[in-house]
């Protein structure tokens, strides 16, 4: 099993779309992970410049839901 982990900033890392699917990579390390686009938004969310509620807002706001609806999802990401 292949040890490496997907750490680092959200500005080390490179996500690219392929059929509705993003993969995310860290150049570092040459780890990979595949993530669904809520996901995705949330980990490049995660930057060190927002609080975890201004994540949720932030996502609850994108995807037009409420925040009771998305806070609970984004926080255990």
């Amino acid at each position: 099993m292949d040890e490496r982990q997907l750490v680092g900033t959200a500005a080390d890392l490179v996500r690219t779309e392929i059929d509705e699917c993003f993969l995310v990579l860290n150049p570092a390390n040459d780890a990979v992970i595949s993530l669904n686009e809520t996901a995705s938004d949330v980990l490049f969310l995660c930057d060190g410049t927002l609080t975890a509620g201004q994540v949720v807002d932030a996502v609850a706001i994108h995807y037009g839901q409420g925040r009771d609806a998305v806070a609970e999802p984004v926080l255990v990401v």
